[in-house]
């Protein structure tokens, strides 16, 4: 561990040290090089300076979404109480509420559940209880085939001492 440590310190100081290089060099030596090199010198600590500006950006980045995230389930619970809130004001007469659900249901997810559902899962019933059959009958053909064709004798050989099970 401490020589992770070490390498990760070791990493840090010497690009560290290049950065504070390279920006000493700009400034110390800022009109005595080229527009070339100007130009190139002011893209690195562009880059540099974005570098940091993002790098010090992330946990203010980090602490929004996680604000955003309890505001909103905070307003998703808000509106779960209210709706429970709701459902017990109108529960003094439970009858009324348990059919009204119950006729809610029937009108519009219980179909859609029927047809989404229950009716491509009978569809495939269907399907499966047909072809199945056909397939095993296919398959034990084929299997019957293949030890037909593993116990008959070659075309050429006319002489039973070949076949210990025709003695």
């Amino acid at each position: 561990m401490l020589l992770l440590f070490f390498c990760a310190s070791l990493q840090i100081l010497s690009v560290a040290e290049r950065v504070l290089n390279k920006v000493l060099t700009i400034f110390v030596n800022g009109n005595a090089t080229s527009d070339l090199r100007r130009m190139l010198d002011n893209l690195y600590l562009g880059g540099v300076f974005s570098f940091v500006l993002g790098l010090f950006s992330l946990p203010l980045q980090v602490i929004s979404t996680v604000l955003g995230l309890i505001i909103r389930n905070l307003i998703v619970s808000i509106w779960m109480l209210m709706l429970v809130a709701l459902l017990v004001s109108v529960s003094e007469s439970s009858s009324s509420v348990l059919s009204t659900m119950v006729n809610l249901y029937n009108s519009g997810v219980g179909g859609a559940v029927d047809t989404l559902l229950v009716k491509p899962l009978q569809l495939l019933d269907f399907v499966y209880r047909g072809l199945v059959p056909l397939y095993n009958a296919f398959v034990e053909r084929l299997r019957l085939d293949e030890v037909y064709m593993s116990h008959a004798k070659p075309s050429g050989c006319n002489s039973k001492m070949h076949y210990p099970s025709n003695r």
